[in-house]
């Protein structure tokens, strides 16, 4: 098995928001989804020797299939025509529900897969990343190989991701998932207060207006303030 320190590998972070697929994780086993992910980015790393991507991996409580589901949001930072191949592979499962989806924060999220010369690598502990055999993950064969200037891929996957984006402040929090309490998604900064305490007493089956968003000095701010304020003035 090949390894390499973390520090000899240049991954991909963004200080934007990234879009995702994501994957209802109760509707198909662990190692299906996981075979099927590395399977994936193995074989497009293999035909692809000049990509280079990091793919970001944020587990959380999600109301995306229109019912509360422990779902992965899976990011590209790298050529977004990952997100189709990884899509079109994943909704091949029988039973699994993926789609492409909500946009994470790289900060929020764990570095789970990153491709780079020729290779998947994969983390082994903090320090060391391995590399992972495109063909002990089988292939894939309806993958196809992917240019970092696809553009006209890129926007295809764009297009989709907006149409299928929820409207509305309700969906601006993205939920916990309790067995990963260190892993959550961010409001985001145009949330609305008052839409994010009613996500919160919701997914906890809290009652209505005992959750508070506080400043530094322990007030609450109004519901009508936005998340975006609330961020300011615990960072100054």
């Amino acid at each position: 098995m090949t390894t390499k320190a973390a520090s000899e590998l240049n991954f991909k972070k963004s200080s934007e928001a990234i879009p995702t697929v994501e994957i209802d994780t109760d509707s198909v086993s662990d190692l299906e989804r996981m075979r099927t992910i590395r399977r994936t980015l193995a074989s497009l790393a293999g035909n692809n020797p000049g990509m280079r991507a990091t793919i970001y991996v944020h587990a959380t409580v999600s109301f995306n299939f229109h019912e509360m589901t422990n779902s992965d949001f899976i990011g590209v930072v790298g050529p977004i025509s990952i997100l189709q191949a990884l899509q079109a592979e994943l909704s091949r499962l029988p039973g699994a529900r993926s789609r492409l989806s909500d946009y994470i924060s790289t900060r929020e999220s764990a570095m789970v897969y990153h491709l780079e010369n020729g290779n998947l690598w994969v983390p082994e502990d903090a320090r060391t990343w391995s590399i992972v055999e495109a063909q002990s993950e089988g292939d894939v064969s309806s993958l196809q190989s992917f240019d970092e200037d696809d553009s006209e891929a890129a926007a295809v996957v764009i297009e989709d991701t907006e149409e299928a984006l929820p409207e509305g402040d309700d969906v601006d929090l993205k939920g916990f998932r309790i067995e990963s309490p260190a892993r959550y998604r961010a409001a985001r900064a145009d949330a609305s207060i008052g839409s994010i305490k009613r996500q919160i007493e919701s997914v906890f089956g809290l009652p209505d207006g005992s959750v508070a968003l506080c400043g530094p000095d322990g007030k609450p701010l109004r519901s009508d303030a936005r998340i975006a304020t609330l961020r300011r003035r615990w960072d100054q």
